[in-house]
C-alpha cells in the first residue's frame, strides 16, 4: 500500500513539475530532478522489500574527521 501511494506522490511530482521543466527545455534542471526522483525511488523499492540501507553519517564523519584532522 506504501508503494502505491509513492507511486503516486511520484506521478504528481512528474506531472506538475517534470513536465514544465521538458516544455521549458531546461536540461540540467531535468537531470538534476530526474536523478533525485529515481535515487529516491530505488530507495523506496528497497524499504519496501524490508533491505536495510546503511546509514551514511558514520563515513561522512570520517570524511570531516579527515578533512579538518579533528580527534576521534
Amino acid at each position: 500500500m506504501l508503494f502505491v501511494l509513492y507511486l503516486f506522490i511520484i506521478t504528481l511530482f512528474i506531472i506538475y513539475d517534470l513536465i514544465p521543466v521538458t516544455n521549458n527545455k531546461n536540461w540540467k534542471v531535468f537531470i538534476v530532478y530526474t536523478t533525485f526522483i529515481l535515487f529516491s525511488f530505488v530507495l523506496d523499492v528497497l524499504f519496501v522489500f524490508h533491505i536495510n540501507v546503511p546509514s551514511p553519517a558514520v563515513p561522512i564523519k570520517k570524511i570531516i574527521e579527515f578533512i579538518f584532522k579533528l580527534q576521534g
